[in-house]
């Protein structure tokens, strides 16, 4: 089965994120994984799970999203749209800050 990807949008008040998907041919070793921001985008969550799928049987699957407050670095180079972001290594505090840049050569810790 090819991967999906795919957005549900929690934006309603007491929302969850939820899918049902049919036709799952029958198998052992099916990952789902989810990631989520928070909208005012200073945490990031992510979270999988593995399962087996049996023919006429529905398979519910439980997935525990582990939250960090999300460090990152973006830089950008002379072109539009020249941007690469790096997030910085665990362990990590935001309040370390994200290194320094002098003349387009830059030092960021882990990177």
């Amino acid at each position: 089965m090819e991967d999906m990807m795919g957005t549900i949008d929690t934006s309603a008040s007491e929302s969850t994120a939820s899918i049902e998907l049919f036709g799952v041919p029958e198998g052992s070793g099916y990952r789902v994984e989810m990631e989520a921001l928070t909208a005012h985008g200073d945490f990031f969550c992510k979270g999988g799970a593995r399962f087996d799928v049996v023919t006429g049987i529905a398979t519910p699957v439980d997935i525990t999203l582990n939250c960090n407050r999300e460090c990152h670095v973006i830089l950008c180079g002379e072109q539009e749209g020249d941007c690469q972001r790096f997030n910085l290594p665990d362990g990590t505090s935001c309040a370390d800050g994200a290194g320094s840049c002098v003349g387009g050569s830059c030092d960021i810790p882990g990177i």
